[in-house]
């Protein structure tokens, strides 16, 4: 990703519902600043972030099919597993809870408790 890009999506999300816009104003920092801070430090703390999104994994639904990404943390969840916050369907995982490879890269998946194996990772 080149840097103009990166400091765009960081510009983006800085001025989402929280607003932080109203926070950097306060503080005397402008958004573009901010972002530009972000993007030149990614190094010290993205490392943190991939081992939290590891933590609360990634999943869609199917049923819905709208392009929204949901966490673990996020979303109600049954004897069954996770579920779709909208839909109240069972959400899939994107990635293989046992080794991290892409479910549409490995074959034969089978889901446990909500989370999505490849045939390699799978508890049973």
């Amino acid at each position: 990703m080149n840097e103009g890009l990166l400091l765009k999506a960081f510009v983006e999300y800085l001025r989402s519902d929280r607003n932080y816009e109203e926070e950097a104003r306060r503080a005397g920092v402008s958004l573009g600043f901010l972002a530009a801070v972000m993007a030149a430090n990614i190094d010290e703390y993205i490392a943190e972030m991939v081992d939290w999104a590891a933590q609360c994994r990634e999943f869609y639904c199917p049923e819905c099919n709208d392009g929204e990404y949901y966490n673990a943390n996020n979303v109600p969840r049954d004897e069954n597993g996770f579920l779709c916050s909208k839909c109240g369907r069972p959400l899939s995982s994107s990635c293989c809870a046992g080794c991290g490879r892409n479910i549409a890269d490995v074959g034969g998946t089978q889901v446990h408790g909500g989370w999505a194996y490849c045939s390699g990772c799978s508890p049973g």
